[in-house]
Order: structure tokens, then sequence, then C-alpha cells
């Protein structure tokens, strides 16, 4: 969201993130995030620059700023998915926005609460039905995975990234230790409705899920809702 401002960021984004620790013990909800290539972005003003370069690195990017042209440049990436875990829809819909708009990209699934129907989340002005466009050209899936199903991974790193994907979506998660190694559980018995900026990016993910073993539902423009 544009008006979530950046100087409202720097000033709360170190409370967000020490709430984070404690927000698996109580409701939370959380968006998964990352942006794999280098980011820059201009500003005259050096004082928004140094809150958007502290903003990133608290959320854990890489950050270098310089000197063009007479502005300065802040420059950022963050390779790994993380999760970002808030105590509020509203929140969420805010840090989202400032997110997609600071060049992340961004996971988060919503449930019924949302909406009616499987497909959930269904704002004033969408009519999303599985995997269809939303607003501002986004598109959308339905998912859900019922019985609990274990994520295999080859590196630590690799299995956090999988726990921040499988938050982002609005799984449970479940960890045990098992046989000398380390378990990932998911599940997510109820309908959720995730949203993507283009088809490409709804094709990716809605091949992820069913690849970890979700059901989807997709609904292409001028066509009938798919089960998969």
């Amino acid at each position: 969201m544009k008006t979530f401002q950046t100087t409202l960021l720097a000033s709360t984004v170190m409370l967000v993130m020490s709430m984070a620790s404690s927000a698996m013990a109580q409701k939370s909800f959380v968006i998964a995030y990352r942006l794999s290539d280098w980011k820059t972005m201009e500003f005259d003003n050096p004082t928004k620059a140094q809150q958007h370069l502290q903003a990133v690195k608290d959320l854990g990017c890489e950050a270098r700023t310089e000197n063009h042209e007479g502005h300065l440049d802040v420059t950022y990436r963050l390779p790994a998915w993380k999760p970002l875990e808030l105590a509020t829809d509203k929140l969420v819909h805010q840090w989202e926005g400032w997110l997609k708009s600071s060049g992340f990209e961004t996971i988060h699934g919503h449930g019924n609460d949302h909406a009616q129907g499987p497909a959930g989340h269904n704002h004033a002005n969408d009519d999303h039905a599985g995997h269809e466009h939303g607003p501002e050209g986004e598109e959308s899936i339905a998912y859900r995975l019922p019985n609990w199903k274990t994520l295999h991974f080859k590196t630590a790193d690799e299995r956090k990234q999988l726990i921040a994907i499988a938050q982002g979506f609005g799984c449970e998660v479940r960890q045990e230790t098992h046989d000398g190694h380390d378990d990932v559980l998911i599940r997510s018995p109820r309908w959720m409705h995730a949203e993507f900026p283009t088809h490409a990016a709804a094709a990716k993910w809605e091949q992820w899920l069913k690849r970890t073993g979700f059901e989807t539902q997709h609904e292409h423009a001028g066509e009938h809702k798919h089960d998969h």
C-alpha cells in the first residue's frame, strides 16, 4: 500500500521482527517474502534513503547506498525466502503492499474468513473463484492439503525457506526429530487462497503446490473452474 510510508516502516520494523519470535504461540498472519535480484531505488532525500536502507536491512536484506548523479541509490536483495509474522490482517495488507512496491515477491494465503466459498478472499471489487484474474490483473489460486505432508530438504537453509513458504501459504507447520534428522510436516485442511501478480507466477506456484501434494482449483478467464 503506497500510503504506508517508509518513515512508519523504519520506526516499526524492529518491533514487528521482535514480535515474530513469539507469534507462533498465538494467532498470527504470515507473509513470505524474498527479492532474488538486486533492486535499486532512487531517493532525493537522504533521510528517506537512510530509512529505506535500514528497513530493508532489518528485513534481512543485503543492502548498500551510493551517490549517483545528484541522488542516493539504495540497492538491496534477499535471495532466500523469509517469513514476516504480523498480529492483524490489516497489517498484513499494509506490509504486503509496501513489500511489493519495494520489489519483493510475496506469498500470503487467505482463509474462508475473507469470503464465502472454498476459494476465499473476496474483496469488494474482486470476484475470485480459484485461479483467475484478481485486482490489478493479479491471478489467484485456491488450494488445500487435508493430511499432514512431510517436506524433504537437503540443507538447513532449504529447510528454513520451505517453512517460510508453507507459513506464507497459511499452512500449519510441525517440526519433529526422527531417526537422527529433522522432519518438517505441513497441512492446510481448509481451502485457502493466494494471489500472484502474473499468470506465469500463478502457474509456477500452482505447480509447486501440486507437486507438494495440495489439491488446487483454478479458473482461467472465460473457462469453467477445474479441480486438480
